[in-house]
């Protein structure tokens, strides 16, 4: 992530501060898709999950679902500011 972002900024040619803020921007959306996958794999231990699914299975799925909710973050973002 840290990788992709300062070659975003390389190749876009943007100034310091925008870069500065798209950095920091990118860490905290990486640190809450970390957490919000930290509280899904907990739940998924607390939870009665059927034998097949147990383990990465379940995992996977539950990433799939999570994934998809961060699509729909990209969609209000863009019917926001019209990016």
């Amino acid at each position: 992530a840290v990788l992709v972002v300062s070659l975003l900024n390389v190749t876009n040619k943007t100034n310091f501060g925008f870069s500065l803020w798209n950095s920091f921007a990118a860490g905290l959306g990486f640190f809450i898709a970390i957490v919000l996958f930290a509280g899904v794999r907990s739940r998924l231990a607390s939870c009665d999950v059927p034998r097949c699914f147990k383990g990465t299975p379940i995992t996977l799925i539950a990433a799939a679902i999570v994934s998809m909710a961060f699509f729909c973050f990209g969609g209000i973002v863009e019917g926001i500011f019209g990016e």
